[in-house]
């Protein structure tokens, strides 16, 4: 499941988190956001992990992590 493609500013906040204006989930200057997020609760390691490495395998970064759950980041580099 995606859980999140395009953030606004305020949703920050919502998330109960400081604003980062910085964030690739934001809509860049380009008109698209360059992040979004995976839902991997409920998934086993194996499973996470083979998406991740196939995500790696198309260009994108990912990192696993828990900040508001837990859940893998997949980001677009920016060159």
């Amino acid at each position: 499941m995606i859980t999140d493609l395009a953030r606004r500013p305020e949703d920050y906040r919502t998330m109960g988190l400081p604003q980062n204006d910085a964030s690739l989930h934001l809509v860049q200057p380009d008109g698209y956001s360059h992040a979004a997020d995976l839902r991997t609760t409920g998934r086993g390691f194996l499973r996470n992990r083979l998406v991740q490495l196939y995500l790696w395998g198309l260009g994108f970064d990912t990192r696993r992590h828990t900040g508001t759950s837990d859940h893998l980041h997949v980001e677009l580099p920016v060159r």
